[in-house]
């Protein structure tokens, strides 16, 4: 009898143990962040997304050139990277157009990113107004799904950018960026680095970290099919799981410090059928960076449309043309 005792409250001060242990572990394990309904919801001020230039100086509206101004031509490059790598890229410049005109260099989203099938309408309809853009190759020799290191992105992407300032006919001092999702990340980096840049353009960007934005694209994913509460309750824990060991690094991308730089113009686009992205959180925190940063030149626009501000499809599907506002 003394014996089984002896087994007894042995057993159970060994799961009282394990108790413990397990409920540090899952303390340890707990995400420092939840997720939760957002209410700070954004009033717009119309439903008008064109896009006014003003006089800086004197506030008048100033006439700019759109759409279909000019016929366009096209010249395939090559961009000398570090370590001997080069990418092809494609420039897009406006005939017959003024000289020390706009430039705007493209960075691409997550995947492989070739000049020849990415942001082909868009690059093509700004040099159509009078802008010349650079569309180059997203380097891939260092990008995989376990790796991305996106502050040598920004390094790469600078090589493309030195060059479209020195292209015949640019303006140095008016070229800017336009990011598209992952590539903002990159972006704001590339502001830091270069806070001299005329404009950023940042389209569908996640702005928080990528651990969170996969938290909350989840999330809405699971709200959506209605899931119940305790499943949805799983994901930030899910997500929090260290990646260090996986080469995740990039999962906690440290995008508040980045997005402090953004000092010039700035115009923030979404597309409202965009789950995946925090469209009115994400626009929240950007407008308060700029903001605190000085910059109250600060443009949002919503657009009926995907995450790569695209109709005919929620999903990202290849050939869906641009929402007509865009």
């Amino acid at each position: 009898m003394k014996r089984i005792l002896i087994t007894c409250a042995a057993t159970t001060a060994l799961a009282l143990l394990l108790t413990m242990v397990l409920c540090a572990l899952g303390n340890a394990m707990a995400p420092k962040w939840q997720v939760e309904p957002f209410t700070d919801h954004i009033t717009l001020t119309t439903t008008n997304t064109d896009i006014q230039a003003v006089d800086p100086a004197t506030g008048a509206v100033l006439k700019t050139p759109q759409e279909g101004a000019y016929r366009t031509k096209e010249t395939h490059i090559t961009v000398a990277l570090d370590g001997g790598k080069t990418v092809n890229a494609i420039v897009r410049e406006p005939l017959d157009a003024p000289a020390d005109r706009p430039a705007c260099l493209f960075l691409h989203g997550s995947g492989t990113g070739k000049s020849s099938e990415a942001f082909g309408d868009v690059a093509n309809a700004m040099a159509s107004a009078g802008i010349t853009t650079l569309v180059p190759d997203k380097r891939l020799d260092n990008y995989t799904m376990l790796h991305r290191d996106y502050v040598s992105s920004a390094h790469d992407y600078a090589k493309s950018l030195e060059i479209l300032r020195k292209w015949p006919g640019v303006s140095r001092s008016e070229t800017g960026i336009y990011a598209e999702s992952e590539g903002t990340w990159i972006a704001t980096v590339l502001t830091q680095q270069h806070p001299d840049l005329a404009f950023a353009i940042l389209t569908s960007p996640p702005v928080v970290s990528g651990r969170q934005q996969m938290t909350l694209a989840a999330t809405n994913y699971l709200t959506a099919a209605g899931a119940p509460d305790a499943v949805k309750q799983l994901i930030p824990r899910i997500t929090s799981l260290g990646t260090q060991r996986m080469g995740l690094a990039y999962a906690d991308f440290d995008a508040a410090k980045y997005r402090r730089s953004l000092t010039m113009p700035l115009l923030i686009n979404y597309g409202v059928k965009d789950t995946a992205m925090p469209v009115e959180q994400g626009a929240r925190l950007l407008i308060k960076a700029a903001n605190q940063a000085g910059n109250t030149n600060v443009t949002l626009r919503y657009y009926d449309a995907n995450h790569q501000l695209r109709t005919g499809s929620n999903q990202t599907v290849p050939g869906l043309p641009l929402e007509p506002h865009y």
